[in-house]
């Protein structure tokens, strides 16, 4: 057990030595280094749909953070059917592009839906090839947001993705 605490500290030192805080208008959300960031339009059932990704490798760690925009008026977080089908094609739209780019299988360790300070997320694990893709995805209105962290390591992914869960707020 003492092991494990002092792994989870020096874990954490690492994390923030070189911390980079992402602001935007609608949320904030700190790194553990700075992120290249990437843009593009993409079409969707729902309309034109903007995507800024934030993509970062860090101790042997991918980590991605994608911000949806969907258009006005659209709100994602209201119908929870319809809410859980959005979170899940998210999700495994992340987790299908990684795996598509390192020509691996997909297998689902668990999926759970879960209230994230008042809104409705999803965090799921799956197992990609050799690598844990553990996901984070919370809708609110017409915003999708969705941290993603791949490891090889289950528990060291799990721990970098909490630390990001942690930091993430909306500024509602």
């Amino acid at each position: 057990m003492k092991k494990l605490l002092s792994f989870a500290t020096i874990l954490l030192i690492g994390f923030y030595a070189q911390a980079q805080v992402i602001q935007t208008d609608d949320f904030e959300l700190t790194f553990p280094a700075e992120p290249k960031i990437d843009e593009q339009e993409i079409v969707t059932e729902a309309g034109d749909t903007h995507l800024k990704m934030y993509q970062l490798m860090h101790n042997g760690m991918m980590i991605l953070f994608t911000n949806a925009t969907y258009p006005e008026g659209l709100d994602i977080s209201t119908n929870k059917e319809v809410n859980k089908k959005v979170l899940k094609n998210s999700k495994n739209g992340s987790i299908s592009n990684f795996a598509g780019q390192m020509g691996m299988e997909v297998t689902l360790v668990s999926e759970v839906f879960v209230e994230y300070k008042s809104l409705y997320g999803m965090r799921s694990i799956d197992r990609v090839g050799q690598y844990f893709g553990q996901v984070y995805t919370i809708a609110h209105l017409n915003k999708l947001y969705s941290i993603l962290v791949f490891s090889e390591n289950e528990a060291e992914g799990k721990e970098v993705l909490d630390t990001l869960v942690d930091s993430f707020s909306l500024k509602i």
